[in-house]
């Protein structure tokens, strides 16, 4: 099978203007006619979508033998349904997923309960994430009047906050807290976010992302900064 200019023409064209034997394959599920010396067979994909109107064409080198030509439809009528098998993987792959997730928070969850102090609980969340993210490093900030304080790293019982390094990374926090959104270095696609303060602590990390929340208190609102660093 080759593929020729007139085959990717029919292929990129509105249904309404590819010609009668395209219309024809979208009909009857196949077509078969010959141009220039060529043979043509086209087979109409399942995409799983009735209102899909996709085909596609092959041409061959012209011979003689009705047989052989109605072989060839038949083996094209086997990959007919391959798209739409395709997409029920999809789905079955991303509903399993959002499952795993889903299974994964409430694991995670279970985990902080369990803890009866905030700082030991902190850091389980950090280790926690860390380990199943494989992150290099993990944090958690909590917003404190406007300013962001680092309460816990991953694997990392104590920390001096007056280093620079902490104070780079709670600059960071403030940064995602500001505009309300997640910020990575490397910028993620169609990002607009303003990641100045990121690059600068990202120096030397393989990636940077910083992820402003809210968390609901019973004496009102309050919020936290989750910040990781490593390959993924």
């Amino acid at each position: 099978m080759k593929s020729t200019p007139e085959t990717r023409l029919i292929l990129g064209l509105p249904s309404l203007e590819i010609g009668t034997e395209a219309q024809e394959c979208l009909v009857n599920g196949t077509a078969q006619w010959e141009k220039s010396g060529e043979e043509f067979l086209a087979v109409k994909l399942n995409t799983g979508v009735e209102s899909d109107g996709c085909l596609a064409a092959f041409t061959f080198q012209r011979h003689s033998g009705e047989s052989l030509t109605n072989e060839k439809l038949r083996r094209l009528r086997l990959v007919a349904d391959i798209p739409a098998v395709y997409q029920l993987d999809r789905i079955a792959i991303q509903a399993r997923t959002r499952v795993e997730h889903f299974a994964g928070v409430l694991d995670l969850m279970v985990l902080i309960n369990a803890e009866k102090r905030f700082l030991s609980a902190a850091m389980t969340f950090c280790n926690e994430l860390a380990s199943r993210h494989k992150c290099d490093r993990v944090s958690i900030g909590w917003l404190d009047k406007n300013y962001v304080r680092i309460q816990a790293m991953s694997h990392v019982d104590r920390f001096d906050k007056k280093t620079e390094a902490v104070q780079k990374l709670e600059t960071a926090m403030e940064e995602a807290f500001d505009q309300n959104t997640e910020i990575a270095v490397p910028a993620m696609l169609g990002s607009s976010a303003v990641d100045r303060d990121h690059r600068r602590r990202a120096h030397g990390a393989h990636r940077l992302a910083c992820q402003a929340g809210g968390c609901a208190l019973q004496d009102g609102q309050s919020r936290a900064a989750v910040c990781r660093t490593g390959d993924q």
